[in-house]
């Protein structure tokens, strides 16, 4: 499995690792809405910062964009923070950040997890 997940009271963590595709991004965001726990998540700490590649095609991102806005539906205070440390990997997380840009969520694309975890205070 290319990433872990945890969650803490409202607040959920995901660290990917490795080659990540789409199927298993789609796999894990299938999931981590799906959960119970989504309705009242706060915050959702995304830690992309121990993969070394990521395959998600425009396509693939505009359907995720089109999902979340499903999502907020039944969650409006989220706010996603991005771990991002590589630029390729950043400029996906922009592009994704600018599809769901009419959302309520807020969206941040930092460094270092000790900035996302900061945000969670």
């Amino acid at each position: 499995m290319p990433y872990t997940t945890k969650w803490e009271d409202n607040i959920f963590h995901a660290t990917f690792s490795g080659k990540i595709n789409a199927l298993e991004i789609n796999g894990f965001h299938e999931s981590f809405h799906a959960d119970e726990k989504f309705d009242t998540c706060r915050y959702a700490i995304l830690d992309f910062s121990q993969v070394g590649e990521l395959n998600l095609p425009i396509d693939e991102i505009v359907e995720i964009s089109g999902m979340d806005y499903s999502s907020s539906i039944t969650n409006k205070r989220l706010t996603v923070l991005f771990v991002i440390d590589d630029e390729e990997i950043e400029t996906i997380a922009l592009y994704y950040k600018h599809k769901i840009s009419s959302l309520p969520w807020e969206i941040h694309v930092l460094k270092k997890l000790s900035e996302a975890q900061e945000k969670c205070l």
